[in-house]
């Protein structure tokens, strides 16, 4: 491929080293000027389209090949996002000197070879053979069901042996408590978030694409690889540890939707510190709030943040937060555009420092009942990996694509922790969804070929009021399962959602997350209600016309009002629901409590 005008070459060799098929808009990996297409190889390594277009008899689908952690640190330290085909001349894409120089120096340090007796994965073992439940037991939904239902505990201690990586085996599954928020879990196991979501399938699938980060910029979409992620959060948790963070301590994140910030969340459930994830959109005043309320000795943030074309000054914000917070010692800061930022005396520029950082971090091994992160609006791991394959129908090689911030408790639980623990390709979505026009999502969900789609209400309805053309002007056949999630939907954007966007063959999942009003879902900090199946298991179902289908209670958990609390049928209309039947590890710490009081 021929190299645009802003790349380097490292030891003879173009820095991308990609050819482009006769199908992909992309150009290069670094900079973002187009080269010649299909030129090299009969396989594009970036969109997997075969340059003769017809794919010969006999052959294999092509592999889409992700961009390397080099070409990914390569392309952040570049600063200046380019768009592919963007108008410009060469001179005008030419980087500064010390720019290029930085760029050399982050991609030596990476192809660096490991210390003798380093191995990429630290080596842990299941402290149980028992595989973990990829389909129905026998007996089907309602024997698996009622056998959650006997003995809560017991359904919990297998599942989780059976889906879990442990340090060490746990003696007591559940020390019930009043109310069920205050239950204890899997007491005495010890077991890393990080090791499940990444290590154990770097193990297994290295080359697995673990993130495809959707830029803001349209068409500039980064792969990244478990092995490329894992290296990624191995160096940042190094980097914090170097500047004395470590068990326990609290680290603040305010950053945009990339594969950086899910390496900051990854990298602090790493050393054994807790992440607190601020929505990137929030004033100095309310991030100052949540640095003083939870006491965080660092954040990490952006110099900028790009969205819906438009720049976003984090670093400035961070900036104007910290003067009222004694607390915090150290602000790491990336790069995600090429503009400049005051930097001060606690300000630590974080892609040099990753560049100098070991690539192994040994993660720590943590209580089951550690705190993993403090959220500060309204999950478990283990509910999370269950939820995912039951109520979204999640299958090896999907695409899941939950366009939510991972500001949200949404974003953390199926953004990030769901998928990346049950070994998914995860989309994160950095941009919004009318730019650079109303057909942004099903453009992505054709180019992407995403399967499940998670969004919210108010973005269906602010689509709706674009009309269809929009819709169908994209191929969206990959699409099995849709999701609505932040609020009730209304009947009219259902409507709409399944009909034009699902064109009525997609499961429609509809969740709520309030811990106000009726609406009681938010201590859950995972879904526990699923469509799909109802009609794998042929169970009685009240007709799906309205906002709110019919759906089935995932075992371990029973669907209670004040009325009753025995049904495993969840009705279509549901006011005031609530589990509290069963103890249950799903439930966010301090959440319930609320909801009971509210309640």
């Amino acid at each position: 491929m021929s190299l645009g005008a802003g790349c380097l070459r490292v030891r003879g060799a173009p820095v991308c080293g990609e050819s482009l098929g006769a199908g992909c808009s992309r150009g290069c990996g670094v900079c973002g000027v187009r080269g010649v297409r299909g030129v090299r190889c009969a396989v594009c390594g970036v969109c997997g389209v075969w340059r003769s277009r017809s794919r010969p008899a006999g052959a294999a689908p092509p592999r889409r090949r992700s961009l390397s952690l080099a070409r990914s640190l390569a392309r952040s330290l570049s600063l200046s996002p380019v768009r592919a085909g963007a108008a410009g001349t060469g001179a005008q894409r030419c980087v500064p000197m010390a720019l290029a120089a930085a760029r050399a120096r982050a991609l030596r340090a990476l192809s660096r070879p490991r210390p003798p007796g380093r191995l990429p994965v630290a080596a842990r073992c299941c402290c149980s053979q028992a595989g973990a439940p990829g389909a129905l037991p026998p007996g089907g939904y309602r024997a698996w069901w009622e056998r959650a239902a006997r003995d809560p505990a017991g359904f919990w201690a297998d599942v989780a042996r059976g889906w879990l990586l442990w340090d060490s085996p746990f003696h007591t599954a559940c020390q019930p408590g009043d109310p069920a928020g205050s239950a204890r879990w899997f007491l005495g196991g010890r077991l890393n978030v990080s090791v499940n979501c990444l290590d154990q399938h770097v193990e297994k699938s290295p080359n697995r694409v673990a993130l495809i980060w959707e830029r803001d910029e349209p068409g500039t979409a980064v792969h990244v690889t478990y092995r490329e992620l894992l290296d990624l959060t191995c160096r940042l948790a190094n980097t914090l540890k170097k500047y004395g963070i470590q068990k326990g301590d609290r680290v603040a994140i305010y950053m945009s939707v990339s594969p950086l910030s899910v390496a900051a969340m990854l990298a602090c459930a790493r050393i054994g510190a807790v992440h607190t994830v601020v929505f990137a959109g929030f004033s100095a005043e309310s991030l100052a709030g949540r640095i003083l309320d939870s006491g965080c000795k660092a954040v990490i943030t952006y110099n900028q943040g790009v969205r819906g074309g438009r720049i976003i000054e984090l670093k400035t914000t961070v900036d104007e937060a910290v003067k009222n917070c004694p607390s915090i010692k150290h602000v790491f800061v990336a790069q995600r555009t090429d503009n400049k930022v005051q930097m001060g005396d606690r300000d630590i520029p974080l892609e040099e420092e990753m560049t100098k950082a070991d690539s192994v971090c040994t993660p720590e091994s943590m209580d089951s009942e550690d705190m993993l992160f403090m959220l500060y609006t309204s999950g478990n791991q283990l509910a999370l990996r269950l939820s995912l394959q039951y109520v979204f129908d999640y299958q090896q090689g999907d695409v899941f694509g939950c366009v939510a911030d991972i500001g949200w408790i949404t974003g953390h639980s199926y953004v990030v922790y769901g998928p990346l623990c049950n070994g998914a390709t995860s989309v994160l979505f950095e941009s919004t969804p009318v730019y650079p026009d109303p057909g942004r999502y099903w453009e992505v969900v054709q180019r992407l070929k995403i399967n499940q789609f998670y969004g919210a209400p108010t973005a269906i309805r602010l689509l709706l009021n674009y009309g269809e053309e929009w819709v169908k002007k994209y191929d969206r056949s990959s699409l099995k399962v849709l999701g609505s999630v932040g609020e009730p939907i209304n009947k009219e954007a259902w409507q709409w959602f399944y009909q034009v966007v699902g064109e009525g063959h997609c499961t429609l999942v509809d969740t709520w997350w309030q811990t106000g009003k009726r609406q009681l879902w938010g201590a859950w900090g995972t879904l526990v209600i699923s469509r799909l199946l109802v009609g794998r298991e042929g169970l009685q179902q009240r007709e799906a016309t309205c906002c709110t289908q019919t759906g089935v209670v995932l075992p371990g958990g029973a669907l209670c009002s004040k009325d009753s609390c025995s049904s495993f049928l969840a009705p279509s209309s549901a006011p005031s629901l609530l589990f509290s039947e069963h103890q249950h590890p799903g439930v966010a710490k301090g959440a319930l409590q609320y909801v009971l009081l509210k309640s």
